[in-house]
Formats: structure tokens, sequence, C-alpha cells
């Protein structure tokens, strides 16, 4: 069996793209590259596996495996046979497909020319993200610095620092922002210890609470892009140290550095004036 590939004109895309981040201030230029997409909803997503497993009849059939760098199995998909279990197993691996497609195109076509341009017009160092990273409620106490260092290096197309700078500050970000709304992340057990939780339990065994902060959509692709064992799993093979260079490169990793900053910005986007104003701008 041969591999196929497919050719997509991105051009529109970019030329968009460049329009809305060309010639503005910089707290607005940041904006507007925290904006540049949107988590798709899990409904939405399910949909589009359901539709790509009709088109591909095949994908009903055969059970396929999934291997790590190393070639070490991590994840098997199974066929669509008519179990619920194992059609909803298939579905969720599917949708980390076409997550990963979904990527590639926002990386190529919005998140890397926007990166680009801003970078050009504003040469940029870690002070220019101190005022966002300082007044982000995402930000926990003492790790703005740690955020605006990766921001920096994330626009300056340093992804290997970018990555694995901001990808390990995610799960405590998670912590931090359930404590804020009163949900101990850290319960004591029944030897008066306590434990923080992982991003997989905050994923798994307690996703109402994340869901009610940043709605099923974003902590859906919380979990597909860091957690999912069928995705890139990015928080464990970062955590690990299981990346090679040439992932820190990769589409997915590019997303994960953007979709952190979007995260860091999304409770500043009601008050965005006050940020232009941190920067002295109007």
């Amino acid at each position: 069996m041969g591999a196929s590939s497919t050719e997509i004109d991105l051009s529109e895309i970019v030329d968009h793209t460049l329009k809305l981040v060309r010639g503005l201030t910089l707290p607005q230029a940041l904006a507007q590259f925290a904006m540049l997409d949107r988590s798709p909803t899990p409904e939405v997503l399910r949909e589009e596996a359901l539709e790509r497993a009709n088109q591909n009849p095949l994908s009903r059939i055969f059970t396929i495996a999934i291997h790590d760098d190393e070639g070490t199995r991590v994840a098997k998909v199974p066929g669509m046979m008519g179990k619920p279990e194992s059609d909803e197993d298939a579905i969720r691996h599917s949708i980390a497909q076409i997550e990963t497609d979904r990527r590639t195109i926002t990386v190529a076509g919005a998140i890397e020319p926007a990166r680009r341009i801003i970078e050009a017009e504003y040469p940029l160092s870690v002070r220019d993200f101190e005022p966002v990273a300082k007044m982000s409620p995402f930000i926990p106490p003492g790790h703005a610095y740690i955020y605006a260092l990766g921001f920096a290096r994330l626009f300056g197309g340093d992804f290997i620092s970018a990555v694995s700078i901001l990808i390990p500050q995610l799960e405590n970000s998670l912590r931090h922002v359930l404590r804020q709304a009163g949900d101990d992340p850290s319960p004591i057990k029944h030897d008066m210890t306590q434990e923080s939780r992982t991003i997989s339990m905050m994923l798994e065994k307690d996703r109402n609470s994340p869901e009610n902060i940043f709605g099923a959509a974003i902590v859906y692709e919380m979990d597909n892009l860091f957690d999912f064992r069928g995705g890139p799993v990015l928080r464990h093979r970062v955590a690990h140290g299981l990346m090679r260079a040439g992932a820190f490169h990769s589409s997915d990793a590019i997303y994960a550095c953007w979709f952190i900053f979007r995260l860091c910005c999304l409770p500043l986007f009601a008050h965005w004036d006050k940020v232009a104003e941190a920067y002295g701008s109007p």
C-alpha cells in the first residue's frame, strides 16, 4: 500500500491573516494573534469524523496501530464494527487525526505568517510580553516571567525553547484557575497528605470543573492536544524528554504554544483597553 498526499492552496488564508495583523499597534497585533483560531466543539468534530468514516469505508474495517518515534506502540485504533464502545474509540481517534490536519493548516496559513509579520514589525523581547503575563488570571503568581520568556521564544521562532518552557506550565495554571474558582485541585487524602491532580485527572475524572470555566470546546481541544494517547500527547512527551528536535518544529508543537498564549489572553479580551494602557498605547 502506498502513501497519498494532497496539495492545499493556503494563499487566501495567508493573505487574510496578513491583512489582520499588519500595521497595528503591538497590543492590537497580539490580540489579533490570539484570535487567529478557536476550538471546534466536540459535536462538530464528531460529525466530521462520522462523515470521514462514511467517505472511507475501509476505515470501518481495519485496526490501526499508532507508534511513537521509538517504534513503540502507544495506541490501537479499532475499526467501526457496530459495537458502541469500539465505535466511540474509533471516532475519538479519527477526531485526533482531523485535529492534526486542522492544526497543520492553521499553523501554515495563519499562526506562522502572523508571527513573522509581528516579529518583523516589532522585534520582541521578554519585556514585551510581561504586561499580558502579569495581568492574565490564567498565570499563577511568580510565573509571569516564565510565560513571558516562553512567548518571546515563540515569536522569535525558537520553538525548542518555547515548547520546553510553556507546555510544562499548563498543568499548574489549570490547577491555579480551578483553585481561584473554589475547586481545590489538591484534595486532602485519607492520610492527611495532599497531592496535586495531574492534567489527566483534571481532564478525565474532574472534567466538569474546567469545562465550567473554559467551555467544552477548549477543554476537549486541551485533552486532544496534550493528554489523549491517540493524539500528539505533548504534555507526556515534553515532560519525559521524548521529543526529538524536529518534533519541536511540528505544527502540533507550534499550535500548542499559540494555544497557551490564547488561554492567557482569553480572560483579558473584555478588558484589552487596560492591556493597551499597560503598553502605553491608546
